[in-house]
C-alpha cells in the first residue's frame, strides 16, 4: 500500500497537528509491513534550504519505507499566500507522481483538503481520507456564511465526496455522527516527540522575570474562536485574591496579535486584568507561545497546575504534555477533554509513567 499525507506542519512544527501527522506517519511504516509512505508538506520555520535545495524547490529525506518531502516555506505573501502554496503543492505532486503512485491520499485540515480535492479530479481512484483536527461545534445553517471551513464539511456531507473522515477524539466523532457524516475513524494525537528528556533552561523563566518564589499557573492556549481566555482572567483575578503567597499567570497568547475580527472581549484582556487588580508582568503575563522543546518543558516543569479553558476542543495535545511532567490539569467539561480528563483521573498514571520512562 502506498500512502501520500499532505499536511502545512510536520516535524519540526509545534502543536497537535504536527504532532498526528508525525505520529501517524511512523506508525503506519512500523505497523503496516507493505506500506510506503511519503509526506509531502513545508519545510519547518527552522530548518533552511542548502543552495541546492533552494533551486529544487525542497527538501527531500528518505527514511526507508518513510519518505518526506518538505517544500520551501515562503516568508512574504505572494498575490494570496493560499492560493500559491496551494498552487505549487499542487504541481509538485504531479510533476512527481510516478514517483509517488499513491493507493490513498492522506491530507490533514482544510488547506490540505483542497489539494487532495484536485488531485483526485486527476486520479479519481485514488481513495481520499481527511484528518480534521477543528473542534467540531453544534450545527446551524448560518456557519456555512460565516466560516469557510463550514463551507467544505458541507460539501463533504452533501456530496460524500471523501472515502473517509478521521478524527483525534470520540468525542469529535459522535458530534460529526450526530451532524450526519459517515464512514468516521478516531486516530488520537500521540505524546510529542518535541518534550523528550528535556532539562529546564533558566533563561526562559530569567526573560519572563519570573518571581524565584511565586506559584505558577499555566494556560499554553493560542487565542482562536475555540478558547475563552476572559473568562480565565476573570478568574485568575477572583484567586489572586484568596491566595496569599506570589501567584503568576502566564498565558502563551499575546493580546497585542489578536486578529481584529475577533470578539472585542478578547482585545481587552489586558484592561479586564487591570480591573481585576492583575498587575500585568507581575501577577499576570501575556506571552506569545513557546517553541516546542526545551522552553516549554521549563514552564511545565515550574508550573504548579495547567489550565486548558477551552470551550470545544478537538484533542488536548497540552493535557497529555502536563500529565507527561506530572500537573494537575483544570479544564471545561467540554468535547474531547472529557475523553482525556475526569476527576482524580484515572488516564494520569498511564500517561505519567511514560513520561518517567521518557524524562529519565
Amino acid at each position: 500500500m502506498r500512502i501520500l499525507i499532505i499536511s502545512s506542519v510536520y516535524t519540526g512544527d509545534s502543536g497537535g497537528v504536527a504532532t498526528h501527522v508525525v505520529t501517524l506517519a511512523r506508525g503506519l511504516v512500523r505497523y503496516i509491513p507493505d506500506a510506503t509512505v511519503h509526506v509531502v508538506t513545508l519545510a519547518s520555520r527552522d530548518e533552511s534550504l542548502a543552495p541546492q535545495e533552494i533551486r529544487n524547490g525542497y527538501i527531500r529525506k528518505n527514511r526507508g519505507r518513510l519518505e518526506e518531502w518538505k517544500l520551501e516555506r515562503r516568508t512574504t505573501h505572494e498575490f494570496n499566500g493560499r492560493r500559491v502554496v496551494l498552487g505549487r503543492f499542487v504541481s509538485f505532486c504531479l510533476e512527481n507522481w510516478r514517483k509517488l503512485l499513491p493507493d490513498v491520499i492522506h491530507v490533514h485540515d482544510f488547506d490540505s483538503l483542497q489539494i487532495g480535492w484536485l488531485l483526485r479530479t486527476v486520479y479519481p481512484r485514488t481513495r481520499l481520507i481527511l484528518t480534521t483536527h477543528r473542534a467540531p461545534t453544534d450545527w446551524r445553517p448560518e456557519r456555512v456564511r460565516e466560516n469557510e471551513k463550514d463551507c467544505y464539511m458541507e460539501a463533504i456531507r452533501l456530496k460524500n465526496c471523501l472515502d473517509r473522515i478521521v478524527v483525534p477524539s470520540k468525542a469529535s466523532a459522535t458530534i460529526l455522527r450526530e451532524q450526519g457524516f459517515n464512514n468516521i475513524s478516531v486516530i488520537p494525537h500521540g505524546i510529542t516527540p518535541y518534550l523528550r528528556s528535556l532539562d529546564s533552561d533558566e533563561s526562559t523563566l530569567a526573560t519572563l522575570n519570573l518571581p524565584s518564589d511565586a506559584e505558577l499557573i499555566f494556560c499554553p492556549c493560542r487565542n482562536d474562536e475555540h478558547k475563552d481566555l476572559l473568562v480565565l482572567v476573570k478568574a485568575a483575578g477572583d484567586l489572586h485574591e484568596q491566595i496569599n503567597k506570589p501567584t503568576v499567570f502566564l498565558l502563551t497568547s499575546n493580546p497585542e496579535d489578536i486578529d481584529p475580527s475577533q470578539a472585542l472581549e478578547l482585545l481587552d484582556l489586558r484592561t479586564i486584568a487591570a480591573n481585576h487588580r492583575l498587575t500585568e508582568g507581575k501577577d499576570i503575563i501575556f506571552t506569545t507561545p513557546f517553541q516546542w522543546g526545551v522552553p516549554l518543558a521549563t514552564v511545565y516543569r515550574r508550573a504548579k497546575a495547567v489550565v486548558v479553558p477551552s470551550i470545544h476542543e478537538s484533542f488536548g495535545q497540552n493535557v497529555l504534555d502536563a500529565f507527561l511532567f506530572e500537573k494537575p490539569v483544570i479544564a471545561s467539561h467540554s468535547a474531547a477533554l472529557k475523553d482525556l480528563i475526569t476527576h482524580e483521573d484515572e488516564h494520569v498514571p498511564r500517561v505519567v509513567e511514560s513520561g518517567r520512562r521518557r524524562l529519565g
